[in-house]
């Protein structure tokens, strides 16, 4: 392979990675968070059962981008984790505090359990608007001179990031509601399902509402997409159109097949829909690691070094595939088992 393709696919890497904790992390959060609004034990115990895969794996493959993003690209890693420490110290205190509600939660009493079960939910909710304040943040950009940070800690506060961290709850409660539908029984599945339709149409509503925002970001991302007040350069947008035409046919089949029961499409539209915003996402700053002034090129270790570290990553996110699918496979085995002896 050559050289001068090594940064790129190393950024690549990074996001893959990213991608793959969104991926687990998202329904987990998303059914977390309606926690809050199950007055029944056992249908909070059950939640917790359905998503207990997603969060034993889930950590690991954002983890493993943090450490990814370390060795590849040292100097981004500071600026983001300098420009971005709020949320990120948010969110991890959040993931902490989930683990221990959940792991408390199954000795306590009645009493004791409802309160577990509301901070982590309360967890969930802060966990998902923290990734949406650091995406947020990040999207905007820093603003660095002499290799040093401006602006401070709190320069990812903004309505853009607000608007992103609330989209991301609603697209995250959707998904979780969908695995619900899709993986609970009885009433947990039922009161789920009521939920798709209008968490199919609020999360139209939203990823519209960022696409567009996310345009007068900067000029790049504009010019990335061939949009502007002067009209569409086709030779930019025609490429990327295929992005939000498969987040809107995802949404689409959530909120269409809403009220099948059983249905595993309300999910994998759902799905769908959240990984095309992603990629859209990406594709709005690449090629650069800070947005908007370090590309990967530019921020990139030592070639000699980056080939070593790439070797590493696809090692493993193999092992962190492997990780995740028999995750899955024991999860389902235990619940069919469960299922049955019920």
């Amino acid at each position: 392979m050559n050289a001068a393709d090594l940064p790129a696919l190393a950024a690549v890497a990074v996001m893959l990675l990213v991608g793959g904790y969104v991926l687990l992390n998202s329904f987990d959060l998303g059914a977390g968070t309606l926690c809050m609004y199950r007055t029944d034990r056992a249908d909070r115990d059950s939640i917790l059962q359905l998503t207990a895969a997603a969060r034993l794996s889930s950590e690991w493959w954002i983890i493993a981008a943090a450490v990814v993003m370390f060795f590849a690209f040292p100097f981004p890693f500071r600026v983001l984790a300098e420009g971005l420490a709020v949320p990120i110290v948010m969110l991890v205190a959040a993931l902490a505090i989930r683990k221990t509600a959940a792991a408390f939660r199954k000795s306590a009493d009645d009493l004791a359990e409802r309160r577990w079960s509301k901070i982590f939910a309360i967890a969930s909710l802060l966990a998902t608007l923290a990734q949406g304040f650091s995406l947020g943040g990040f999207l905007r950009g820093f603003s660095i001179a002499g290799g040093e940070l401006l602006g401070g800690w709190f320069n990812w506060i903004s309505l853009f990031s607000l608007l992103v961290a609330v989209a991301l709850a609603i697209g995250y409660g959707l998904l979780g509601a969908a695995w619900l539908a899709w993986q609970g029984v009885a009433r947990v599945a039922e009161r789920s399902r009521a939920l798709l339709q209008p968490l199919s149409i609020a999360s139209a509503f939203a990823m519209a509402a960022i696409s567009v925002a996310t345009l007068f970001l900067h000029t790049i991302v504009s010019a990335r997409w061939g949009l502007s007040l002067d009209g569409v350069d086709w030779a930019y947008f025609l490429p990327l159109s295929p992005l939000p035409a498969a987040a809107l046919a995802g949404l689409m089949c959530s909120y269409l097949c809403a009220e099948r029961v059983g249905s595993p499409w309300p999910f994998l539209g759902g799905l769908a829909a959240l990984m095309a915003g992603y990629a859209g996402l990406a594709a709005s700053v690449w090629p650069f690691v800070v947005p908007y002034g370090f590309s990967a090129a530019q921020s990139a270790a030592d070639i000699q070094e980056l080939r070593l570290y790439l070797l590493w990553t696809a090692a493993l996110t193999l092992g962190l595939a492997i990780f995740s699918a028999v995750s899955f496979v024991r999860w389902r085995v235990r619940n069919e088992a469960m299922n049955r002896s019920a």
